[in-house]
C-alpha cells in the first residue's frame, strides 16, 4: 500500500526559526544555503571571519534575489571579519562551516548552551531520517562515498550509472560538490529517490551527531592528508571518515578497498572498534583480483591504476542497487572522468594538456605520473603549492627518478612567498644533490614555459601536489586559471 508521505514537509524545520549560518563560503554552496533558508521564512545571520570584500559579488546577487522574491531585508544580517559568541547562543540552531576545527570556541559554546549544531549536509540527512522513519516501504536511499583519493570520480561514476539506468525515481548529487547546496534537494526529493553524496572527513563528522548510517557506504582508500587540520593524528583523520559506515544497520552495505581492514586495525579509535566489529551491515571488500577481473570486463577511457579501483567500487554499488551488468558496462565505457582530475583538456600542435588541479597531495601526483609511465610520451610537469604538513619523501623521490630517467622532460615548480610546500620539496632535493628543475613565479609563466619547451607527442601535466591557498582562492580557481591559460 502506498504511504501517505510522498514529499517531505521540510518547511517546519526552517519557518520562523532563528538560524546562524557560520561561513558564507567561496565555492557557491553557502549562497545556496542562505537562499534556501530565506525562501523558507527563516531569520538568518551569516557570520564569516573573512573580509566582506571577498564576498561582494555574492552579497549583490543575494540582495537582488531577495528583492525579486519579495523577501524582507530584515530577515538577513551579516557579520564579517569576526565571529561573536552571542550569535551562536541566541538562535534556534547553528549551521556550521565545513572544516571548522572540532575545538572551535563558538561551536563549543553553542553546544554548551544546548543549541543544536549541524553541518548543511547533516541537517539535510536528519530531515531525511525523520521522513524515512514514517515511511514503511518506499524510503529515500542515501549513498555516500569517502576516502582520501578517488571519492569524486567514484561519486560521479555511481551517479552516472544510476542516472543512465533508473527511470522510475530521481537521482540527486550532493555532499562535497562544487556549487551544489545539498539542502536545496529537499524542495524536490520524494520517497523512492536516491541521493549520491561525496563525503569528506569534515562532513562525516556530522554523521556521528545524528547517528546516521547510509544505505550504501563506499570507502576508497586512506592516505595522509589534511594533517594541518588533524595535527598529524591519522587516527583522528581516519576515525572521522569511518563515521560514514559506523552507524549502518543490517539493511545497509559497506563497499571498500580490502585495505580498509588494515586501516581499521591500525587507525580506528578504540571507542569505535567494538561498534565496527559488532555491526550487522553487509561488507564487500574489493581485492586486487577483483580489480584485475573488472579491468577485463569493464572498458574505460580513464587513465591510471587508481581509477581501476574507483571503477570496481562503482560497479559493486551499481550491482547492489539492482543495475544489471551489461548496463553498468555501457555507463562505465561512456564515463570520461571528472573535471580537474587527470582531465584531458585538449591537444594543441600535437601536445596534450592534462588538468589535475585536485591533486592536493604528493601521492596524487605520483598516481598521475604512474598513469603515464607505460606510454612513450615525455612529460612536462607543473607542480608545487602550499604545504599541508604531509610527508613528501615518495613524491620527491618519484620526481627525481622520473626526471633523471627522462620520463619528465622539464620539471616546473610554482614558487613564491606562499608556496611553502614547494620550498619543502626544494630543501629535500637540495639535500639529495638534485637541482634539475625550473622555478616560476606564477601559473601563467609556468604554462608559457611548458608550451615553449614542448614538442609534438609531449604531455603537459598540471598536477600541483599541494594546497592552492595563497596563489589561488581554491583548487577549482586554480584549475580554471589553468584552463584559461590554455
Amino acid at each position: 500500500m502506498k504511504n501517505l508521505f510522498e514529499k517531505i514537509d521540510y518547511k517546519k524545520y526552517f519557518e520562523n526559526k532563528k538560524i546562524t549560518k557560520q561561513g558564507f563560503g567561496i565555492l557557491g554552496r553557502g549562497l545556496g544555503v542562505v537562499k534556501f533558508l530565506l525562501k523558507n521564512n527563516a531569520n538568518v545571520l551569516v557570520t564569516d571571519s573573512k573580509s566582506k570584500s571577498l564576498f561582494t559579488d555574492q552579497i549583490l546577487e543575494l540582495e537582488n534575489w531577495m528583492i525579486e522574491n519579495n523577501i524582507s531585508k530584515n530577515n538577513l544580517n551579516f557579520v564579517f571579519g569576526e565571529h561573536r559568541v552571542e550569535d551562536f547562543i541566541n538562535c534556534d540552531y547553528v549551521i556550521s562551516a565545513s572544516g571548522v576545527p572540532k575545538d572551535n570556541i563558538y561551536l563549543l559554546e553553542a553546544k554548551n548552551k544546548n543549541i543544536p549544531v549541524y553541518q548543511e549536509s547533516s541537517l539535510f540527512l536528519k530531515i531525511i531520517m525523520d521522513f524515512n522513519n514514517n515511511v514503511i516501504e518506499e524510503k529515500i536511499k542515501i549513498i555516500t562515498i569517502t576516502g582520501t583519493r578517488g571519492k569524486t570520480t567514484t561519486t560521479q561514476l555511481i551517479y552516472k550509472i544510476l542516472k543512465d539506468n533508473i527511470k522510475d525515481r530521481e537521482i540527486y548529487l550532493g555532499g562535497n560538490i562544487q556549487g551544489i547546496s545539498t539542502i536545496e534537494i529537499l524542495e524536490k526529493i520524494k520517497e523512492k529517490d536516491i541521493v549520491v553524496m561525496e563525503t569528506d572527513s569534515w562532513l562525516a563528522q556530522g554523521f556521528e551527531d545524528i547517528k546516521f548510517g547510509p544505505d550504501v557506504a563506499i570507502f576508497t582508500n586512506l592516505m595522509r592528508d589534511h594533517m594541518n587540520y588533524y595535527k598529524g593524528d591519522m587516527s583522528d583523520y581516519f576515525s572521522d571518515k569511518a563515521k560514514t559506515f559506523l552507524y549502518q544497520n543490517q539493511d545497509s552495505t559497506l563497499i571498500a578497498n580490502e585495505d580498509l581492514k588494515k586501516y581499521i586495525e591500525e587507525f580506528l579509535k578504540p571507542e569505535y572498534k567494538e561498534r565496527f566489529e559488532n555491526s550487522k551491515n553487509k561488507k564487500i571488500f574489493i581485492t586486487k583480483e577483483d580489480i584485475d577481473k573488472d579491468r577485463e570486463a569493464f572498458e574505460s577511457p580513464l587513465e591510471g591504476e587508481h581509477n581501476r579501483l574507483n571503477i570496481s567500487l562503482a560497479v559493486r554499488a551499481g550491482i547492489e542497487l539492482g543495475i544489471n551488468i551489461d548496463s553498468i558496462k555501457d555507463s562505465v565505457k561512456r564515463f570520461n572522468g571528472v573535471s580537474g582530475r587527470l582531465e584531458f583538456v585538449k591537444e594543441i600542435n600535437g601536445v596534450k594538456y592534462y588538468n589535475d588541479t585536485t591533486a592536493t597531495t604528493g601521492e596524487a601526483v605520483v598516481a598521475a605520473l604512474d598513469a603515464f609511465k607505460d606510454k612513450d610520451n615525455k612529460l612536462i610537469l607543473i607542480t608545487g603549492g602550499t604545504d599541508k604538513e604531509l610527508d613528501i619523501e615518495n613524491y620527491t623521490n618519484k620526481l627525481i627518478e622520473y626526471k633523471r630517467f627522462g620520463k619528465i622532460k622539464k620539471l616546473i615548480f610554482l614558487s613564491n612567498e606562499t608556496t611553502t610546500g614547494t620550498k619543502k620539496v626544494l630543501d629535500k632535493m637540495s639535500s639529495l644533490d638534485f637541482n634539475d628543475y625550473v622555478l616560476v613565479k606564477d601559473l601563467s609563466e609556468g604554462v608559457d614555459l611548458a608550451r615553449k619547451s614542448s614538442e609534438p607527442t609531449d604531455i603537459i601535466l598540471f598536477s600541483p601536489g599541494f594546497a592552492s591557498f595563497g596563489m589561488f582562492l581554491n583548487e577549482y580557481d586554480r584549475g580554471e586559471k589553468f584552463l584559461e591559460l590554455i
